[in-house]
Formats: structure tokens, C-alpha cells, sequence
């Protein structure tokens, strides 16, 4: 697992640091992938009426972009610097704790190619819109 001391460093080093993108990818790179619940799709027969399932993978992506393009929205005009280290260090905790590893180590590689981009309401909104037609 990554340690507070990565993501404070996310939040204290150059704004989306290849560092923080690394560390990330190598904790993707050496656990077991696609075990978790989430990562399943879900399955056409169900179960008993009564048995609630967690959400499949499509299901979780939908809200996350729902709610990433929403919070986007609400990022401030003019990011003071401590809010870009607030919003670089809060991604790299979101991609680290996403409930499907898989998806997970993709979106690693996006924000790896295409750093995040925390300056302004605007760059960060087009930044989320471009980031979520990579995937």
C-alpha cells in the first residue's frame, strides 16, 4: 500500500509529480488485479430477488464520472496553490483506493501521459473531460 508519505508528497512536491503517477502504477504493477467485486461485470442470470449485489464495474464508473465531472465544476476560478495540492493529493488518493484495480492502473497511465491540470475551474473541467475520453 502507498503510505501517507506518498500522497503528502502529492500534495508538497511539483503539482501531479511523476513521482506520485510511479508509485502508483507500481502498487497496480505488483498486486493481484481484478479480484475485487467491482471489477466484475455483473451477471445476466442475477441472484435470488432478495439478494442485493454490489454495484459491477460499468455501474461504479458511471457515478465516479458523474461525481468527478460535478466536483470539476465546483473547483475554484483561481486555485490558490495549497487548493492544487489539495485537488492533485485527493486524485491520488481516489485512483488509489478505486474499487477496481484495473481501472485503477488505466487511469494511472492517463494522469501519467496527461497531467492533472489544478490551476483554474476551467483547465481542470476540460482536464476531467479529456482524461475521461481516454478511457
Amino acid at each position: 500500500q502507498l503510505t501517507t508519505s506518498v500522497l503528502a508528497t502529492a500534495a508538497h512536491s511539483e503539482l501531479g509529480s511523476m513521482s506520485t503517477w510511479s508509485n502508483l502504477r507500481e502498487k497496480f504493477r505488483t498486486n493481484e488485479r481484478c479480484v475485487e467485486t467491482s471489477c466484475k461485470d455483473r451477471s445476466e442470470s442475477g441472484g435470488p430477488d432478495d439478494e442485493v449485489e454490489p454495484p459491477d464495474r460499468a455501474e461504479i464508473g458511471r457515478a465516479a464520472w458523474r461525481y468527478l465531472h460535478a466536483m470539476a465544476a465546483h473547483h475554484p476560478e483561481r486555485a490558490t496553490a495549497q487548493q492544487e495540492a489539495d485537488a492533485q493529493a485527493w486524485l491520488a488518493s481516489f485512483v488509489q483506493f478505486y474499487p477496481c484495480s484495473h481501472c485503477a492502473a488505466h487511469f494511472v497511465e492517463v494522469c501519467d501521459a496527461m497531467p492533472p491540470q489544478t490551476a483554474s475551474r476551467e483547465k481542470y473541467s476540460v482536464w476531467w473531460c479529456e482524461a475521461h475520453n481516454k478511457v
